[in-house]
């Protein structure tokens, strides 16, 4: 397993995201792609999903002075230990799956605001693995 930061961001007014970390393995992929290759098969008008499994992974901030290198890329691997959570809890956590790209969603408890990861692909997780 490996951590991965992949882009976020926010639409709240008061509270923000840098990143959303994810702990990444061999099985998470296989079961994203086999999702993924039935909305290709079975279901052509499909646009995308939500996927309400759990999965192993939370928005993150990052400090971009002491961390640039994590601002480079939209996905990068990290052992990086030094995160700050955001203010409120969020809950409700998904998986948004189309038929090449998947971003994880999450709301504020109380308020409903809306924190996302940008979309990346498995090939780029999996490129990851290597």
């Amino acid at each position: 397993m490996i951590k991965v930061l992949i882009k976020a961001g926010s639409n709240s007014e008061w509270d923000s995201v840098s990143h959303f970390l994810l702990h990444l393995n061999q099985q998470f992929i296989k079961h994203i792609q086999e999702i993924q290759d039935k909305l290709k098969i079975f279901e052509p008008d499909i646009v995308s999903l939500k996927l309400f499994n759990p999965f192993d992974g939370k928005f993150v901030n990052i400090d971009e002075d002491k961390n640039p290198e994590y601002f480079l890329n939209n996905i990068t691997i990290t052992q990086n230990e030094s995160y700050f959570l955001p203010a409120q809890v969020i809950n409700s956590y998904h998986i948004l799956i189309d038929k090449y790209a998947i971003s994880f969603i999450g709301y504020g408890k109380h308020t409903g605001e809306e924190f996302y990861s940008y979309e990346v692909s498995i090939e780029e997780l999996q490129n990851l693995l290597k």
